[in-house]
C-alpha cells in the first residue's frame, strides 16, 4: 500500500469541472479511489475531467446539482443519494465548490451576499451534515479555504467571510462527526498558478511573489495533494486541522 492509497474509496469533489477542482479529482483517482464529478453548469467540464481520470482507480460518474439555491439542504440530500446509488457508500468529501464573483460591500445586495454564502459555506454544511449520516467510520471531509479566510483582499468580504465561516465550521464539525469515525479538516489554500495568469493579472501576481516566501503562487496539483494526503489513513491521527498551501504567502 502506498504513503496515501485510497483504493475502495468513493469520494465526491464539488465544483469539478476545471481548475483545482479538476485537478482534485484526478490526484484521489489516481490514488485508487472513485470519483464522483460534481458540477453546476459546465457539463462538457465535469465530462473532460471525468474523460482524464485513471483507468486503474475505480469507477467514476459525472453528477449536476445547483449548491448555490436557497435549497441547498434539499439538493445536497438527494446529490448524496445519487452519488451512493450509481458509485457507493462515500468515504471522502471534498467540499470544493465556491463563488468568486467580486463585489464591494457597498455595492452587493442581499442576494448577492446569499448566493456567495451559499455555494461557498451553505453547501459544504449541507452536504456534510447528508454525507455524515451515510458515511463509514475512517471516512473523511476535507473542506478547501483559501488564504482569504484570514487576509480578505479587496473586493472579496463576501468570499473571505464565507471562507472563514468554512473554517470554523471544520473545526465544529471536526467535534461533532468523531464520534461517527469521521475526521473533519480543510486545506488553506493560496494563489493558484494557472495559464495566462502573469497575463490576466500582472499587478496581482506580482505583488503576490513578491510577499510569498517561495516568491510564486501554489500549483493546483500541490494542493491537491494536500487533500489526498488528508484524505488517507497517513492522516488517520488529524482531524479539526488548517493545513495552509500557500508558497508561504502568509508568513512573508
Amino acid at each position: 500500500m502506498s504513503f496515501a492509497d485510497l483504493s475502495n474509496h468513493v469520494a465526491l469533489v464539488t465544483g469539478a469541472s476545471g481548475g483545482l477542482g479538476r485537478e482534485l479529482a484526478k490526484e484521489l483517482a489516481s490514488a485508487g479511489a472513485s470519483v464522483a464529478v460534481h458540477y453546476f453548469r459546465d457539463e462538457a467540464g465535469a465530462l473532460e475531467t471525468a474523460k482524464h481520470l485513471p483507468a486503474n482507480s475505480g469507477p467514476h460518474h459525472v453528477f449536476q446539482a445547483d449548491l448555490s439555491t436557497d435549497q441547498v439542504d434539499e439538493v445536497s440530500k438527494a446529490l448524496i443519494k445519487e452519488v451512493k446509488f450509481k458509485l457507493g457508500d462515500i468515504t471522502i468529501l471534498v467540499n470544493n465548490a465556491a463563488d468568486q464573483i467580486l463585489s464591494s460591500i457597498n455595492e452587493m445586495d442581499s442576494e448577492d451576499w446569499s448566493a456567495m454564502q451559499n455555494a461557498t459555506l451553505r453547501s459544504a454544511v449541507a452536504l456534510s451534515r447528508a454525507a455524515s449520516g451515510e458515511m463509514l467510520p475512517s471516512s473523511s471531509i476535507i473542506n478547501i479555504s483559501s488564504v482569504e479566510a484570514i487576509a480578505p483582499f479587496m473586493n472579496h468580504s463576501h468570499y473571505a467571510a464565507a471562507k472563514a465561516g468554512l473554517e470554523a465550521f471544520t473545526k465544529a464539525s471536526a467535534k461533532e462527526f468523531a464520534k461517527g469515525g469521521i475526521r473533519v479538516n480543510a486545506v488553506r489554500s493560496g494563489l493558484i498558478d494557472r495559464e495566462n495568469l502573469e497575463i490576466d493579472w500582472p499587478q496581482g501576481l506580482s505583488a503576490w511573489n513578491q510577499r510569498s516566501v517561495l516568491a510564486r503562487p501554489v500549483k493546483a496539483q500541490e494542493v491537491a495533494s494536500a487533500v489526498r494526503f488528508l484524505a488517507s489513513e497517513s492522516a488517520s491521527g488529524i482531524t479539526g486541522e488548517i493545513l495552509t498551501v500557500d508558497a508561504g504567502w502568509l508568513i512573508g
